[in-house]
């Protein structure tokens, strides 16, 4: 069957087919961004937290961890120390310290912080 496909390679009929193809590949992928089917990693009180920011807490968790034992951790070790859950407490307590927050009516700007912390 391949060999055929590419025996007749130049021909317009198989150049449509693979046009077909490639239109519905490339439809499906933005139809399905398009509709607004995000998906989170964690959501607290209708807050999605991304998978990026649950990646890159455990990233730093992890990175962390390894500083502390010298560049290596056995697998074992990861485990015990539940470097995931650590992770989604993290970004859950800051999804509620922010949400309390607002609740409140406490803001505070990036400059404010800055300030106060120099």
């Amino acid at each position: 069957m391949l060999q055929i496909f590419r025996d007749k390679a130049q021909s317009t009929f198989i150049q449509a087919i693979v046009l077909v193809i490639a239109l519905v590949f490339i439809f499906w992928g933005v139809g399905t961004n398009m509709m607004g089917s995000r998906e989170a990693a964690i959501v607290v009180n209708d807050e999605e937290i991304s998978f990026q920011d649950y990646r890159e807490v455990y990233d730093q968790l992890l990175s962390s961890y390894r500083q502390q034992f010298g560049g290596s951790i056995p697998e074992e070790l990861l485990q015990t120390l539940g470097l995931s859950q650590q992770a989604k407490n993290q970004l859950i307590q800051g999804a509620l310290l922010r949400q309390g927050a607002t609740d409140m009516g406490l803001m505070a700007s990036a400059p404010e912080v800055q300030r106060r912390i120099q």
